[in-house]
């Protein structure tokens, strides 16, 4: 079956940006404002999203990047509808949208509050709306001098930008995202994708790529899933969010060693119930015990799953729940994967599928 997920594969951050660092290291060259946001986007992990592309002279291999931070408020036009990517960079507007990019990332961006730029001979050239982002660039050692110069209008060169992005998607003060007291247990956030879970005197770190913002924070939820007695340590996350759209992941740790339980993913437990029947044009959906045909095939010509992906703990059980579709605007059914505890992880139980929600 051909699905139609939220998120593309993510990339390791580290390879993420070994590519840009590969790609721009012998150049000098002036970025453009669309490879900014692309390569900003590849870090990110190239989440592709259902939001309308608000200018008009963006199109080829960029779209989805622009998209994206468009989406996320991270950029905005040049005015009558243009973003001009092809167009250089300044340095101000670079330090305003990774400015962006930390506070949609929930990074600490106060570091800029208490840092005085005036020291600095062109200080009052810096734009009024770039002030905040270039306090806080220059305070995380993002943006830096030249010749006691800021040079707010300056180029930005091709690895100068690698830098800058690298800087600001890894090299971030840790914070604590969640924190349990009365369980005596934290969830701290040390930038990029990296996470590390503190539990009385053990701590576990791991990697989690997941919105971290205002809106967003993971969630933990402690349930004895395994019905030892114990708690497990369950963490769900949003990986994506939008108009239309949410999707979710979930970690579950073992409340004693904080051994990571795997949990098998959703869209490939819910791939192997669905059959497609290429003479027939049909789908099928075998789910507990029960067969569901799908021969309307809609304006898709197919049956895809929504950008929709939630996890669910309930009475001791772990669920995924899915939506299907076959047109924009009309679901079909949704399907719920109750999980099992097995040694090591987590296996199938259930999966239920109910029509016509």
């Amino acid at each position: 079956m051909k699905t139609k997920k939220a998120f593309a594969a993510v990339l390791g951050a580290a390879m993420a940006l070994g590519a840009c660092m590969h790609a721009f290291a012998e150049s000098e060259k002036a970025v453009t404002r669309g490879q900014t946001v692309e390569k900003l986007w590849i870090t990110e992990g190239e989440p592709v999203v259902n939001y309308i592309m608000p200018f008009d002279d963006v199109d080829g291999d960029i779209t989805e990047a622009v998209r994206w931070a468009a989406s996320e408020k991270l950029i905005s036009g040049v005015g009558g509808g243009k973003f001009e990517p092809e167009a250089g960079i300044t340095r101000e507007q670079t330090a305003a949208v990774l400015y962006r990019y930390a506070q949609y990332k929930g990074y600490d961006v106060t570091g800029g509050e208490n840092t005085n730029i005036l020291s600095y001979n062109d200080a009052f050239d810096i734009s009024e709306y770039a002030v905040g982002a270039v306090q806080w660039a220059c305070a995380e050692g993002i943006l830096t001098d030249k010749d006691g110069n800021i040079e707010p209008a300056g180029k930005v060169s091709e690895s100068e930008a690698c830098r800058m992005i690298e800087m600001t998607a890894v090299n971030q003060k840790p914070q604590t995202v969640v924190n349990m007291e009365n369980e005596n247990i934290s969830l701290i956030y040390k930038g990029g994708y990296d996470f590390v879970l503190n539990s009385a005197d053990k701590q576990t770190e791991f990697k989690m790529n997941c919105l971290v913002n205002d809106s967003y924070k993971p969630e933990i939820t402690l349930a004895d899933l395994n019905g030892d007695g114990t708690d497990e340590i369950c963490i769900t996350a949003v990986t994506g969010a939008g108009s239309g759209f949410h999707t979710e992941t979930v970690f579950v740790f073992d409340g004693s060693s904080l051994e990571e339980l795997i949990v098998p993913e959703a869209y490939e437990i819910a791939d192997s119930v669905i059959s497609f029947d290429e003479q027939e044009n049909k789908y099928t959906i075998t789910a507990d015990k029960k067969t569901y045909e799908i021969n309307d095939l809609g304006s898709y010509g197919k049956l895809v799953f929504t950008d929709l992906k939630e996890y669910e703990i309930k009475d001791g059980k772990l669920y995924a729940k899915l939506q299907l579709q076959n047109a924009p605007d009309a679901i079909l059914g949704e399907l719920c994967i109750e999980y099992k505890a097995v040694e090591g992880g987590f296996g199938i139980e259930r999966i239920t599928y109910t029509e016509n929600i």
